[in-house]
């Protein structure tokens, strides 16, 4: 499978109303947030970091932060307490320093031009959003898509992106644990870029 996508921008967003029906949406009221689309927003804004507890969504907006996983995660479950058939969608495709700037040099000092990354994003009315900041309208290239549940975001990711890049390995007679490795050390790199 070969997939390209471009990411459309946040305003085609729905602007649906919030309403008090779940912790999250509580919280974005509390926070002062009116609709869907205006929290997406802000949560595109928030800079690319690990919170300190992926199964408590809330801190996305607690500690102002968040991984492709972690925000969508939030931003599904969100759309879910507010019965919007938004599906959050994980994909598989080879980061490299052209579509993923800052990692470049992480991938020269392991010899790799690139290396598999899963990528979480959303799915509304066969339009793509990524609110990660990294990807809005740059098209991207996935041998994988998967849609997942946001009450489980970290775990299906995790084991879809360390079987792909198991396989991957394999076929270039490669270590998957030294991959997995270069693989935290770009992301590490891309997070110290985006502070």
């Amino acid at each position: 499978m070969n997939q390209k996508i471009t990411f459309s921008k946040p305003s085609l967003i729905p602007k649906i109303l919030l309403k008090n029906l779940g912790p999250l949406s509580k919280q974005c009221l509390f926070q002062g947030f009116n609709n869907f689309q205006q929290v997406s927003k802000y949560i595109q804004q928030l800079p690319y970091r690990r919170i300190s507890n992926a199964e408590d969504l809330i801190k996305v907006l607690s500690e102002n932060k968040g991984t492709c996983s972690s925000k969508h995660a939030f931003l599904g479950k969100l759309a879910s307490e507010l019965n919007l058939n938004i599906m959050c969608i994980t994909g598989i495709y080879m980061m490299s320093e052209k579509n993923t700037p800052g990692i470049g040099n992480t991938l020269e000092i392991n010899k790799l031009d690139a290396i598999p990354e899963a990528h979480c994003f959303l799915k509304y009315k066969q339009k793509y959003f990524d609110l990660t900041n990294s990807h809005s309208g740059k098209p991207l290239n996935f041998v994988h898509l998967k849609q997942f549940s946001p009450d489980d975001t970290g775990v299906s990711k995790t084991d879809l992106h360390k079987t792909m890049i198991s396989d991957w390995a394999k076929k270039l007679n490669l270590n998957s644990n030294e991959i997995w490795k270069i693989r935290e050390d770009c992301i590490k790199a891309l997070s110290e870029k985006l502070i």
